[in-house]
């Protein structure tokens, strides 16, 4: 069985899952604003040891992953069809190619050659078969992708060209690595929840709506994520390089 995404009369988007994906973006910024600020030595933050900011990043990485898995139960839904679901997949892998060619430039050496753009279009295209089974199916694949890494894990994966895979004994330089296990576990989950909820009556989520200027631009940047992700670190990078003249 295999998702149809059918052209069908289609519900409207939850503005409420736009909202959510706008508070990632809020939250992802902030991260990324401490990267920028410890690389211009106005802070230390131990981005890569402090529990606190690695539980931000994950948090941030793992709010991403699930509402994308959701996504793509509500876009089914409303019909999209299949040429949008290629669209939507083909805009994302060129957003990730834009990732990886901006970052080489910057860090050669620890360059994103996977991370969550790469990560989405790859897994999105691994669950969809999943857009047609029970949500108890797609929950316990997706938990079982999640702790995957720790009964799988292999030298074998080390090698460059597997590092995408996940399954390594070693991680990689990069400064933003997101591989399939465990993360396309997270994707599913996400699945597994709108599977859930599609069984369910309409409720609270489908009845919400922005009733203010905060939520209302939240919403727009949920809407527009993709593009919130690709150019926001160069415009915080230019901010705070353009404090650091200012200011030294």
């Amino acid at each position: 069985m295999t998702a149809t995404f059918s052209e069908n009369t289609a519900p409207p988007r939850l503005a409420a899952i736009d909202v959510a994906r706008g508070g990632a973006v809020y939250i992802m910024a902030l991260y990324h604003l401490a990267w920028d600020l410890n690389d211009f030595k106005f802070t230390s933050f131990a981005l890569f040891t402090d529990p606190f900011w690695l539980g931000a990043r994950t948090v941030i990485v793992s709010a991403f992953l699930f509402l994308a898995g959701l996504s793509l139960v509500l876009a089914d839904r409303r019909g999209r069809g299949w040429l949008a679901f290629g669209r939507r997949v083909a805009v994302v892998a060129v957003g990730a190619g834009l990732v990886s060619l901006g970052t080489w430039f910057m860090f050669s050496t620890n360059y994103v050659f996977f991370g969550v753009l790469h990560c989405i279009a790859v897994s999105s295209l691994i669950v969809l078969p999943f857009l047609r089974w029970p949500a108890w199916v797609a929950a316990l694949v997706g938990l079982d992708i999640l702790v995957a890494p720790m009964f799988l894990s292999h030298s074998f994966f080390d090698q460059a060209w597997l590092q995408w895979v996940g399954l390594v004994t070693q991680m990689p330089q990069s400064v933003d690595y997101v591989p399939l296990f465990p993360w396309t576990g997270v994707i599913m989950l996400g699945v597994a929840y709108g599977l859930w909820q599609r069984e369910r009556p309409a409720g609270s989520l489908s009845d919400w709506h922005p009733n203010n200027a905060v939520s209302d631009f939240t919403a727009w940047l949920g809407r527009h994520s993709l593009v919130v992700y690709i150019v926001h670190q160069p415009l915080l990078i230019g901010l705070v390089w353009l404090a650091a003249k200012l200011i030294r």
